[in-house]
């Protein structure tokens, strides 16, 4: 068995490396940046499943993030029921991927969420915390397949190993589970495992790239990437967040062009980020036309996260719990609604009395801020 490096690959980018060759080289030159907010409560959510099934702790969880890491226990404990024995409901554990002579096809090792060994098959699961829909069902996803073929040569050579992703915020899934079955002889895992050299054996760093919509949503390496520049139409210069190469200027002049494509490229989200964190970190970021970009305080919006304590104090003010109910499931704006129906007040009256009953129940928080051109005449004047 070969030693583990810090190759490109990894399971998570084996299908944008398929589709895109030399994606994972590109991602891998991009400068650091830290992670977003979505990112850190998905690796919050992944850490406290394990000591919520084992222990119930899910202390220092938000209601939402509770709520689905209680849907990930409750999806696992009929499959941890299956195991041959306890130890064999394993948990976020290392392991290789190595084809069926003990070789390496990836040089990073996996970490399956949940892995589940029964007598006759084995069992793995991946959690998904995120609130859009999956690009690709899980039988298309390549990250199941490296799994699968992990678990099937570190675990033992079982014929059968069912993978599967669960969504806890997919409400649109019946049971938001997506699965897939891998079954059959040597031959079929040993077809398995050549796929997937194949796909690395192709991925070179000179490789050409090839742009689309699935391989470029995500791709960190999207804005410095000339193939992607002209799928969409547009010639610009290589653009990234700061480091030695990629500058604040040409950040500059990329900014421009992600307010101009917005609409119809989400993909500038990405490179608007890179931006904002850039300048919360001292880096001042020219804009092309003179004067600097800068933050500019998003605009507030109101929520109810304690929604149980919120609940008691309308209750306690003479509101009928299924009022309440019913504007829970849609948010402030239904519960306004309803709160008006039942007191009968309007206008402010009525938005005064339900701030008045709930008190600092309601949470005020603040959009991302947006980039703004600021120049030196704008300073004067302020």
């Amino acid at each position: 068995m070969t030693g583990q490096s810090q190759s490109p690959h990894r399971a998570s980018n084996m299908f944008r490396t398929r589709l895109c060759p030399p994606s994972p080289y590109r991602e891998a030159a991009m400068p650091d940046m830290p992670p977003g907010e979505a990112a850190e409560e998905g690796t919050a959510g992944h850490a406290a499943v394990p000591r919520a099934y084992q222990f119930g702790d899910y202390s220092g969880l938000s209601p939402d993030l509770a709520g689905a890491v209680r849907k990930c226990v409750g999806h696992i404990t009929p499959l941890a029921a299956m195991a041959e024995c306890p130890n064999y409901v394993i948990f976020e554990q290392l392991i290789p991927v190595l084809d069926s002579d003990g070789n390496r096809i990836i040089e990073r090792d996996v970490t399956p969420d949940f892995v589940v060994l029964t007598e006759s098959f084995n069992i793995f699961r991946d959690y998904k915390f995120g609130r859009l829909e999956p690009q690709f069902a899980a039988g298309h996803d390549l990250q199941q397949l490296t799994y699968a073929v992990a678990i099937h040569a570190f675990y033992g050579s079982r014929r059968r190993v069912q993978g599967g992703r669960f969504h806890p915020r997919l409400f649109t899934h019946d049971d938001q589970s997506d699965l897939v079955e891998f079954e059959g002889d040597d031959d079929y895992w040993r077809g398995l495992e050549t796929a997937l050299k194949a796909i690395v054996a192709r991925s070179k760093p000179d490789a050409q790239a090839v742009a689309g919509t699935t391989q470029c949503q995500y791709c960190k390496a999207a804005p410095i990437c000339p193939e992607y520049q002209a799928w969409i139409g547009r010639a610009v210069e290589h653009v990234a967040a700061c480091n030695d190469v990629l500058t604040p200027e040409v950040m500059g002049r990329a900014l421009v062009l992600c307010k101009a494509v917005h609409a119809a490229d989400t993909r500038a989200d990405w490179i608007e980020d890179q931006a904002r964190d850039a300048i919360i970190h001292g880096i001042v970021i020219p804009h092309p036309d003179g004067g600097i970009w800068m933050l500019k305080n998003g605009k507030p919006r109101r929520s109810i996260e304690d929604t149980l304590a919120a609940a008691q104090a309308l209750s306690a003010a003479g509101m009928p719990a299924e009022a309440i109910i019913s504007a829970c499931k849609l948010g402030i704006g239904a519960l306004e609604t309803a709160h008006r129906a039942v007191t009968g007040l309007k206008g402010r009256a009525a938005k005064d009395a339900l701030e008045a009953s709930l008190g600092n129940l309601i949470v005020v928080k603040h959009d991302r801020p947006s980039l703004i051109r600021v120049t030196d005449i704008d300073l004067i004047e302020e």
